[in-house]
């Protein structure tokens, strides 16, 4: 398993020199050998540098263990009001940030068009993000609204997504070669596998004041650093 990622690794750094972006790759590699002087058996004190690139796989899987776990601890299990959204998503090795990027978009246009029907919608909020088996999850939080609701709203817009309770379920962001080199040269750290789309907050008659929204329950949005 290490030495499969590590190899990967070593191919990953490999492309970023060929495509020039040196500062990157030069990174991404100390990273590396960092991370394999310490396999060695020899006492090292303090923490290991670090890239913190999300072309690297050790740094990408720590960072993205660490938000995934704010996203799934943000509401509670047993709230009828939480679900858990998984989508289908597809798209062309390199070209995973913009399809990213089109999902977010396509998430927020679905709860912006269902708000103009129904008030109700204007304080759905949802935050997930891409593994690397091409699926896209994602935590709803939907007070007044029932979870049949949600999937009928989602299936028209995705007819293979499904909708469910938030459970255990196994995370991985192991990108294969393409991915994981387009990762890294956009610089943006975990940020292009992500998707937050936050609860509406204007006021007008018939939907709920800021005030009532803060004190219905909605809790913050998660970050973890």
């Amino acid at each position: 398993m290490l030495s499969r990622a590590e190899a990967l690794q070593s191919d990953v750094i490999s492309a970023l020199f060929a495509a020039g972006s040196l500062e990157v790759a030069e990174r991404l590699q100390r990273c590396q050998e960092e991370r394999m002087s310490r396999r060695g058996g020899e006492a090292v004190r303090g923490w290991p540098w670090r890239c913190r690139s999300a072309g690297c796989w050790a740094c990408r899987r720590a960072i993205c263990q660490r938000w995934w776990q704010g996203v799934t601890l943000w509401p509670s299990d047993a709230d009828p009001s939480v679900s858990l959204v998984h989508l289908p998503f597809v798209y062309q090795p390199g070209r995973l940030r913009p399809a990213v990027r089109y999902h977010r978009r396509a998430c927020r246009d679905l709860r912006d068009r269902r708000a103009r029907q129904s008030h109700r919608w204007r304080l759905v909020a949802m935050a997930g993000m891409v593994f690397d088996d091409r699926t896209m999850l994602l935590v709803a939080r939907h007070a007044g609204i029932n979870r049949r609701e949600i999937a009928q709203a989602f299936q028209s817009r995705w007819p293979d997504a499904s909708v469910g309770k938030i459970g255990t379920m196994p995370a991985s962001w192991e990108f294969d070669l393409d991915d994981a080199v387009e990762l890294a040269r956009v610089r943006r750290g975990v940020e292009p596998l992500r998707i937050v789309v936050l609860p509406q907050r204007g006021v007008h008659a018939g939907v709920q004041s800021e005030r009532n929204v803060r004190t219905g329950g909605l809790e913050p949005m998660p970050f973890l650093f």
